[in-house]
């Protein structure tokens, strides 16, 4: 006997490929089509692995994606970098399990530290204040940083007459994050990691849930 093909009509979007609607309590869909009337393609518990799902698609199809097309773009370098930087701390909170509240940039810099293992510890610090501050506090990188395609590394530091600047290519930045990204997706899909799936649950739960 053939499935019932199901049809809804009202979708709310938790990513760009998973759906809420009203006419499934408790559950997540996907769709076959972008058009309404929707036909349905799956119904998904509301459960750890399904959130996983969300989770990665949201990073990927809303955020690393984009900005890996964008860097072939002229004068993308500013919203490459902010799309990576906007990563750092939000995965943070889910690897930790907790909000960041009082200590985010605390929490940056474990996450520049895992991400950059051999930098300095001032250097990660540098790039906070001058880079991440500067986008997200003020609206531009702060003076002292540059930002430019065609490095041989994601960043780095220099003198100039006695002051200190960073220099930042967002497109390795970006392979970077994405390969930290794309590591942490199969731990939370494996049961046998019952720490960091609790940390990731607990998150999405509360500011999700």
């Amino acid at each position: 006997m053939e499935d019932k093909i199901l049809i809804v009509k009202g979708v709310g979007s938790l990513s760009p490929n998973y759906y809420k609607s009203p006419e499934f309590s408790n559950k997540i869909i996907t769709l076959k089509s972008e058009k309404e009337p929707y036909e349905v393609d799956k119904i998904l518990e509301e459960n750890i692995e399904t959130n996983i799902l969300i989770y990665e698609d949201r990073v990927k199809g809303w955020f690393l994606d984009f900005a890996e097309k964008l860097t072939k773009e002229k004068n993308s370098e500013f919203i490459v970098l902010m799309i990576c930087v906007n990563y750092l701390e939000g995965n943070q909170q889910f690897r930790e399990g907790r909000v960041s509240q009082g200590e985010s940039t605390e929490m940056l810099e474990r996450a520049l530290k895992r991400i950059f293992p051999t930098t300095e510890e001032s250097i990660l610090k540098y790039f906070i204040d001058k880079i991440r501050h500067g986008l997200f506090h003020d609206g531009m990188t702060r003076k002292g940083a540059l930002l430019r395609y065609g490095l041989s590394v994601p960043f780095f530091t220099f003198n100039i007459d006695g002051e200190e600047w960073i220099t930042v290519d967002p497109s390795l930045f970006l392979k970077e994050i994405k390969k930290d990204f794309e590591s942490y997706i199969p731990i939370l899909k494996n049961k046998d990691n019952e720490k960091e799936r609790e940390n990731f649950d607990k998150y999405y739960n509360e500011k999700y849930g």
